[in-house]
């Protein structure tokens, strides 16, 4: 972030404490000041993507400064990977050709809206039956699985609406946090 993000990120900070469960006061500018300096390396969308993404995930709290980093978190990914490692055996299971298995892969994960996990299903599902060399095989699909979210995350940053004027971002996030608030509070997700 740069200096001139400094009011949007003030802004960005009164939304998320709005939508935290627990939250009665707003953050100080104190707090405010600390979360900036700790993710001022990071861009604004990126913060704001993780934000909204850390009550989507089912916390309603307020976030930690690592959890609006999101760098290290491979809590997504292990989840894909071990939902792919459980459709990969069972379809194995079933003594499918591999023409049939993956088209049975691919349909599991398009009837779950997870439609970016196809070609990963595919090019690891080999690997995975192999077992060749599991410990190898997880750590390649964790890297392709951050590289296919890095370039998702930078289509959308482009896509995303380019603006310094607090207003305007209070205007865009205004129909994205309060919902997710309301999923929080509601306790649904």
């Amino acid at each position: 972030m740069l200096e001139s993000d400094y009011e949007n990120f003030a802004a960005l900070m009164l939304q998320i404490s709005t939508a935290a469960i627990g939250k009665k006061e707003k953050p100080s500018n104190e707090q405010i000041n600390f979360y900036f300096e700790c993710l001022k390396d990071l861009p604004f969308d990126r913060i704001k993507t993780n934000a909204i993404g850390h009550f989507k995930t089912g916390s309603g709290f307020f976030p930690a400064v690592s959890e609006l980093r999101g760098a290290n978190d491979n809590t997504a990914a292990l989840r894909d990977l071990q939902e792919l490692e459980n459709v990969t055996d069972a379809v194995s299971g079933n003594c499918f050709s591999s023409r049939l298995s993956a088209i049975a892969i691919g349909n599991h994960f398009k009837a779950r809206g997870k439609e970016y996990l196809i070609p990963l299903a595919l090019q690891f599902a080999p690997d995975i039956l192999s077992q060749s060399n599991p410990s190898a095989t997880r750590a390649q699909f964790l890297k392709a699985w951050q590289s296919m979210q890095n370039r998702a995350e930078n289509a959308n940053i482009k896509a995303l609406p380019e603006t310094n004027e607090p207003k305007r971002l209070a205007e865009i996030l205004s129909g994205i946090l309060p919902e997710i608030a309301g999923e929080s509070q509601n306790g649904e997700r």
